[in-house]
């Protein structure tokens, strides 16, 4: 986990570098972001997860960071951990499951939407 954690952090320290990397299409009257772009959103996804199991399973909140997350991740974080403790602890293992994938979802999408929305396309 931590090395897959790691590559996507290096993955997202090479697209600041390479602007190019940065750049959605629309192919088909769909949107399709870059490989980065997908793999960034991940890691917010995995931020997502952490939170929410921690709040769920009453974990010590632990990211497991290889390097000082970002200020973008300090506040995508702080926004999680204040929505997650809005979600009732389910007591059901599988209402739990569905509840958490909604919640890291919704994370994933919030990521696309702002790259959707702040990037124009074939800005690069």
């Amino acid at each position: 986990m931590t090395g897959k954690v790691a590559s996507i952090v290096f993955a997202g320290a090479w697209l600041i570098a390479s602007s190019s990397a940065w750049s959605w299409t629309m192919d088909e009257g769909k949107v399709k972001f870059s490989e980065t772009e997908r793999n960034v959103c991940r890691l917010f996804e995995h931020d997502a997860a952490v939170v929410f199991l921690s709040r769920q399973e009453g974990y010590q909140l632990d990211f497991d960071d290889q390097f000082p997350p970002t200020l973008i991740q300090k506040r995508a974080r702080a926004n999680m951990i204040s929505e997650a403790s809005t979600i009732p602890i389910e007591s059901d293992r599988e209402k739990r499951r569905e509840v958490g994938e909604k919640f890291t979802k919704r994370f994933l999408g919030k990521c696309f939407r702002f790259f959707y929305e702040t990037d124009p396309e074939g800005r690069y």
